[in-house]
């Protein structure tokens, strides 16, 4: 394993013992732009960052950042608050590279920010990250989209593009992925079918091997297992390209194509 870096040291997760000192490091640094409550570092603790100073192991530094309930696929930052006597451009840059790696290895496709102005200290900083401003509702922000470097279907949620006619879902159907590791599970509903279940590993070559369980609206179940090839579409979307078979209750076969929907 790779020792870190001695600017990397210098970051560290939050704790919920922190919680306290740091909202009373926001009221002090903040300058009254961001507001943050005990009770909202506490749920976020783990997508807060500190920087600390490497001898005292002092906070002079933190950038906050959750994940969207209503943004799919979307993370956003806070904001990052340092102390005045702060190096500030080292310290600013190696908490935002810290959330850049978080979300991305999160498989989160978006990371929004607040909009800085060119005047402000923090602007240099989200520029040089690749931070775009673009306009959202009456506010501007500024947004990142994350580089998706591996096959990861944690939290995606994807519709049928195409299917055989002996298959039951169609652009109706919505298909909501979870992945730990190399194993995938989810749930899928809409269309002809009511609900339905899969579970399914991840080989080397990124191909998926699924079994799914289904009801659909006559009250009926079927059973079924597929082999998924994957890939990145143009705009880095994920596909999934199926041979699929019923096993049980329905007999045939077919090929459906899954893409991950537009946002």
């Amino acid at each position: 394993m790779d020792n870190p870096s001695p600017v990397s040291s210098l970051v560290r997760q939050a704790l919920p013992t922190d919680c306290m000192q740091l909202v009373s490091f926001v009221q002090q640094h903040g300058a009254g732009i961001l507001q943050v409550s005990p009770l909202f570092l506490l749920h976020h603790c783990s997508t807060t960052w500190v920087y600390v100073q490497p001898n005292t192991q002092a906070i002079v530094g933190l950038l906050m950042s959750w994940q969207s309930p209503e943004q799919y696929s979307t993370a956003i930052i806070e904001g990052i608050v340092a102390h005045p006597d702060a190096d500030r451009t080292q310290m600013a840059g190696c908490l935002l590279q810290t959330a850049i790696d978080h979300w991305t290895n999160a498989c989160l496709r978006n990371l929004t920010a607040p909009a800085y102005p060119p005047n402000h200290w923090l602007f240099n900083t989200f520029a040089q990250a690749g931070f775009v401003a673009r306009p959202h509702g009456h506010i501007m922000l500024s947004n990142k989209v994350l580089a998706q470097e591996k096959i990861c279907l944690h939290r995606k949620k994807m519709r049928p593009s195409m299917n055989s006619a002996n298959g039951q879902v169609n652009e109706e159907t919505l298909f909501e992925y979870f992945q730990d590791g190399n194993a995938i599970w989810g749930t899928y509903s809409g269309g002809e079918v009511v609900r339905g279940v899969l579970i399914g590993q991840m080989n080397a070559n990124r191909d998926i091997r699924f079994q799914y369980f289904q009801i659909d609206k006559e009250g009926q179940f079927y059973q079924g297992r597929s082999k998924s090839s994957t890939e990145f579409l143009n705009d880095g979307r994920i596909a999934l390209y199926e041979d699929w078979e019923w096993t049980a209750n329905k007999k045939g076969n077919g090929n459906s194509i899954i893409e991950e929907i537009k946002e």
